[in-house]
């Protein structure tokens, strides 16, 4: 979770870093680096709350899903971040997520895309992306 103080929906980018940092100057530099590896992030328009991410992404991957076409956390990243910041979409939103787990990967029918929605609205999981980051941020270091 990027910031879990940022609001379940997300907001507005430069909204959100007016609030939180003065402004959206320090991004800058994230944008340069990006460029070298083709991430542009041409069209960011929203600071996203990623718990529900997280859970798409607990979803799709759960080794207990009956699916032939399972992607990877590496492809559940990219689909989510493209969608984030090249297409202008925010992946706080159910709906958006739910399309993104159709159109990218791999939920193929209509009672599968329902079981995710109800997933995310219900925030089946999420006690345990929550732990899984807190995990991490100790592991890694991470604060902030």
């Amino acid at each position: 979770i990027i910031d879990p103080n940022t609001k379940l929906d997300g907001e507005e980018f430069e909204a959100y870093n007016i609030r939180r940092w003065g402004g959206s100057g320090w991004t800058n530099g994230l944008k340069r680096s990006g460029e070298k590896v083709g991430a542009n992030f041409s069209n960011w328009q929203t600071w996203p709350n990623t718990l529900r991410a997280h859970q798409l992404i607990s979803y799709v991957t759960n080794p207990a899903r009956k699916s032939d076409n399972k992607p990877t956390t590496s492809e559940c990243n990219a689909a989510i971040f493209d969608a984030m910041y090249e297409r202008g979409e925010n992946v706080s939103l159910v709906e958006t997520l739910v399309q993104i787990g159709i159109n990218h990967l791999g939920i193929s029918s209509s009672n599968e895309a329902d079981d995710l929605r109800l997933h995310l609205e219900n925030n089946v999981g999420a006690k345990d992306v929550v732990k899984d980051i807190q995990r991490g941020r100790k592991k890694y270091n991470i604060q902030g």
